[in-house]
């Protein structure tokens, strides 16, 4: 009977050991997202402050991103709000086609804004910001559930009935991101912007433009991918993304999964040191060029499917016969105790 029960215990093994394929999804995402209200005892000033509009600019190179944000937040209330805004460095959402998106390590160098004066902005890690009284229970519900750590934290005073305007610039680094899905998997860059940002604002946004250039070449021959799908416009080498009277949700959020040049860029050597080059670069972004996207044809380009580097079948057929194996060595050997007993 023992014999028996550790046969069949070979068998179910595979079903075992295939659960340790990759979750699928975009992992190590170059990202970009707007700010969040983040401190809990500023509770009481959610939903005070309405986003009317934003408009982000976004040059599209080999690897990596060059973000400038622009935002007009307004107080309707009679009164000053004063409260800490984030924005988070790492984290991770769901999307109904990738199904994950894994966020790397974003931000760099991010420079913040306040009606023209550059503010500070500390970044905080989650122990940081266990000591700086957020209370993460508060910050997952207005958040939507979504998992952000690490955060770039200042302090806000939005006027009363007045609109404040918030420009943040930022890099993020594209060349880490694998696309992978159970055994198979795909090396290439991935940018990603969040839009959705739970309940933490007032109101629906009046108006949104998310303006990419591409840099360094790209063409749409080298996007496989592009989310929200038939959403976003094209027109040579331009892509917009623009929208009125929006409560965003996660299939709003802007992904490009796209392959050019895949050798090592080396982010930290040579990218990061031309921090004020590339910045510059996006301060003449030629924004008339883009607004004008009416004619625009909508593209469609949904290629998420990991090459199958052939791991998986290698991996399944290993199991399978290394179970066989072990089977038969288990037969022989009740096959053969069984004769001893006689």
């Amino acid at each position: 009977m023992r014999y028996s029960i550790l046969l069949c215990c070979c068998f179910l093994l595979p079903f075992f050991t295939l659960g340790n394929a990759a979750m699928p999804g975009v992992w190590q995402t170059g990202f970009g997202g707007r700010f969040l209200p983040l401190i809990a005892a500023d509770s009481s000033n959610y939903g005070k402050i309405q986003m009317q509009s934003e408009l982000v600019l976004i040059d599209l190179y080999n690897g990596f991103s060059v973000v400038k944000g622009t935002y007009y937040m307004y107080n309707a209330q009679a009164t000053e709000v004063e409260m800490y805004t984030g924005y988070p460095q790492h984290g991770d959402y769901n999307q109904d086609i990738v199904k994950h998106i894994i966020i790397g390590d974003a931000p760099f160098n991010m420079q913040v804004l306040v009606n023209g004066f550059e503010v500070n902005s500390a970044v905080y890690t989650d122990s940081l910001i266990a000591d700086n009284n957020v209370n993460t229970a508060t910050t997952a519900v207005v958040h939507g559930g979504r998992n952000y750590k690490n955060w770039y934290l200042w302090k806000m005073k939005f006027a009363a009935k007045k609109i404040t305007v918030i420009t943040v610039y930022f890099i993020t680094n594209n060349s880490r991101a694998k696309l992978t899905s159970g055994y198979s998997k795909s090396k290439g860059h991935a940018f990603g912007y969040v839009l959705e940002s739970g309940k933490a604002w007032a109101g629906n946004i009046d108006t949104g433009n998310i303006f990419v250039r591409m840099m360094d070449g790209i063409t749409l021959k080298n996007i496989a991918g592009i989310l929200p799908d038939s959403t976003i416009k094209e027109s040579n080498g331009k892509l917009a993304y623009c929208f009125v009277n929006k409560d965003p949700s996660p299939a709003d959020n802007l992904l490009i999964w796209y392959n050019k040049d895949l050798d090592s860029i080396a982010f930290t050597q040579n990218v990061l040191p031309k921090t004020g080059v590339y910045f510059a670069a996006i301060n003449n972004f030629p924004v008339n060029d883009f607004a004008n996207n009416k004619s625009w044809p909508a593209i469609s380009l949904t290629d998420f499917k990991p090459q199958d580097s052939g791991l998986g079948k290698l991996v399944i057929g290993l199991l399978i016969g290394g179970v066989l194996v072990v089977a038969v060595v288990i037969w022989l050997l009740i096959k053969l105790i069984g004769r001893l007993h006689k």
